[in-house]
């Protein structure tokens, strides 16, 4: 009967739920199965967006089971109620019920956006392994808060946790965002202390880090080091090639990354992204085109690589093609997602999104760019407009 439940649940089918709620009220006599199937009918509930009725069984409960606490709970999250998943969070805590599941709702919150209440759950519980730092890490690194994870590791190192390979590549990974060279050279530092086993996963996040934030050279130690490359290593390689070659006006280098890409390993969105790029640069729209055919087979829903393919055709005045290339957007309504760029400054990383006005500085930021943009003037630079594209 639990097992039926269970499947109705994930079907969210709540009227054959309820049918089944009925039955189970007419024939059940036994205590501990009156728990467990009341917790199963309760995860239903939730799953089916009946919070009312989750919680009524809840409440009836006589004796409330660690993962009666964490359906409801994650009942509450799933709809959106993140304030009652808090509150009956830690009225579980009150109640002396140390969560089994307590990483995985830290990880819940942290993917819903809602970072206050994943740290909330997190300074709630008395007991943290390193899953637990790690959810909560990873839960900064999804909102781009950068100094929050990185605060929290120090505070992860100060309590003798010792981080488990995927705190790590989490925090490279936003050091790589960020561009904070620093940071990710001394999360290097802190991995050979340690003496971390560096696997494939962790030397290509290091890799990764070094190229995206220039240093390349640091990338290639590592890469020559490696005894063994797979896909994702060659992949983060040669898109790191790639993007050398963008600010070198040689034709020539251009074909040699397509010949790069050419080999045996199937480069991913992020090599042919690169390649795109540099096609533009070099104003080569037969390159520029094939890279764009690549990536949306590899990522049919990118509005970004349909306009860089437009913006290719631009700067080769093929204007027909671009209208065409904008046309075929707007027919799927693909709209282009705003930029996003990044800065670190005395340690701190300060985050832009195209349009936003929200910075506390953005006052002092606007006057700036007009300074230099007076001084661009005065200078006589004059921006290069063949690349511009139609409205939208």
């Amino acid at each position: 009967m639990i097992s039926i439940v269970g499947l109705f649940a994930d079907m969210e089918n709540v009227g054959s739920g309820k049918a089944i709620h009925a039955c189970v009220i007419r024939n059940s006599k036994n205590e501990n199965l009156e728990v467990a199937m009341a917790t199963t009918l309760i995860d239903m509930y939730a799953k089916c967006g009946n919070l009312a009725y989750a919680k009524r069984l809840f409440d009836r409960l006589s004796q409330k089971t660690v993962v009666s606490w964490t359906v409801m709970i994650a009942g509450y999250i799933r709809c959106s109620k993140l304030n009652k998943g808090v509150r009956l969070f830690a009225d579980m805590m009150e109640e002396n019920v140390f969560p089994t599941m307590g990483n995985a709702l830290i990880d819940t919150y942290g993917k819903c956006g809602e970072i206050r209440s994943a740290r909330a759950l997190f300074d709630c519980m008395n007991s943290k392994d390193d899953m637990t730092w790690s959810a909560m890490i990873s839960s900064y690194a999804q909102a781009h808060c950068i100094g929050g994870a990185f605060e929290l590791f120090i505070r992860m190192k100060m309590n003798q946790v010792r981080p488990n390979q995927g705190t790590v590549v989490t925090l490279l990974s936003l050091c790589t965002v960020a561009g904070a060279l620093d940071m990710g050279k001394g999360l290097h530092a802190y991995i050979k202390k340690q003496v971390l086993e560096v696997d494939v996963i962790l030397k290509t996040a290091l890799m990764d880090m070094y190229a995206k934030c220039g240093d390349m050279g640091g990338a290639n130690r590592l890469f020559s080091e490696a005894t063994y490359r797979d896909i994702c290593m060659w992949n983060a390689m040669m898109a790191a090639c790639i993007c050398i070659a963008w600010p070198i006006r040689e034709e020539g280098l251009l074909d040699e990354a397509h010949e790069m890409i050419s080999m045996p390993i199937r480069p991913n969105a992020i090599v042919w992204g690169a390649l795109m790029a540099a096609s533009k640069l070099h104003k080569n729209p037969n390159m520029g085109e094939m890279a764009p055919r690549q990536l949306l087979e590899l990522e049919p829903h990118s509005c970004g690589y349909n306009v860089m393919m437009s913006n290719i055709y631009a700067a080769a005045n093929r204007w027909n093609d671009v209208v065409e290339a904008r046309s075929a957007m707007k027919d799927i309504r693909m709209r282009k997602e705003p930029g996003f760029s990044s800065i670190k400054v005395n340690g701190s990383v300060h985050e832009f999104i195209m349009g936003d006005v929200s910075h506390p500085q953005i006052g002092k930021i606007n006057d700036m760019l007009a300074e230099i943009n007076n001084k661009l003037k005065e200078a006589g630079y004059m921006p290069e407009t063949p690349a511009v594209v139609l409205d939208e």
